[in-house]
């Protein structure tokens, strides 16, 4: 396996498990992978 792959997979890994803690902790998820002039949010996350 690429290293360039390993690095996507660990990526989805770790933005899966930052999901189900934000999750857990009453917030939800309104978007993922957000992209802007400036760069890339991966999750944005409001209260419930």
């Amino acid at each position: 396996m690429a290293k360039n792959e390993q690095a996507r997979i660990v990526g989805l890994i770790g933005e899966a498990i930052a999901e189900r803690y934000l999750n857990d902790t009453g917030l939800a998820v309104i978007e993922r992978n957000w992209r802007c002039d400036e760069g890339e949010i991966d999750l944005i996350a409001r209260d419930t």
